[in-house]
């Protein structure tokens, strides 16, 4: 019996230790063809390509979200990260409405390749922070919603990922100026971050910040 279990308990460690293998493997594979995408992007701006001309951070963008209009080959899970990197970028830059497409584009991807998985949830969340910045409150909220309803159901929890989304629908409240429920949601992040220990997190920061800007 010790015998057996002992095969038992090697054969469950050899597959679990095979499997983070190959996921680790996947993962470095996806890494290496978004670098590729990105790098092949900035590479236009070298002198033999541009020709002389001033290429901006703005054509290269656009150039990207081309590319990925017309199908870059690559695999789902690859192809939607980096939809939401451009749109991601493309924010940052206080271009939503360029963005949007783009971020919908990676949502409905995750939703038909990564069904509730973390990577979907991101997308909700970006989606839902796009539309908080065009004005369409109640449709944020809602994507917050879902996406912070699968982190919660998520075998493994993330209470980083979890407080993101949370501070995220704060900040869809505050763009409808609905400040003493923004103050609530805020406050419950900072409970919850403190709660697993990650007072000192980026998180945590952002949101203290706006719960002060909440309070003001």
């Amino acid at each position: 019996m010790a015998v057996l279990a002992g095969l038992v308990a090697a054969t469950v460690g050899l597959v679990r230790a095979r499997a983070a293998e190959a996921q680790a493997r996947a993962e470095a594979a996806k890494t290496r063809q978004v670098t590729d995408f990105v790098v092949d992007l900035f590479e236009v701006s070298d002198p033999g390509r541009a020709r002389g001309q001033t290429i901006t951070a703005r054509e290269i963008l656009d150039t990207a979200a081309r590319r990925l209009e017309h199908g870059l080959a690559a695999s789902p899970d690859v192809r939607a990260a980096m939809l939401a990197t451009i749109a991601d970028v493309y924010g940052k830059l206080g271009l939503y409405r360029q963005a949007e497409p783009l971020a919908a584009a990676a949502l409905r991807t995750r939703e038909q390749a990564l069904p509730g998985s973390p990577e979907l949830a991101d997308s909700l969340d970006q989606v839902g922070a796009l539309d908080a910045e065009l004005g369409r409150v109640d449709a944020a909220l809602a994507q917050h919603d879902a996406a912070l309803a699968l982190r919660e159901s998520a075998t493994e929890t993330d209470a980083l990922a979890i407080a993101r989304s949370l501070r995220l629908r704060g900040d869809a409240l505050m763009k409808a100026t609905r400040y003493r429920e923004a103050v609530e949601v805020f406050r419950d992040v900072e409970a919850r971050l403190a709660a697993a220990g990650r007072v000192e997190s980026v998180e945590f920061a952002r949101t203290t910040t706006r719960l002060a800007e909440a309070y003001n």
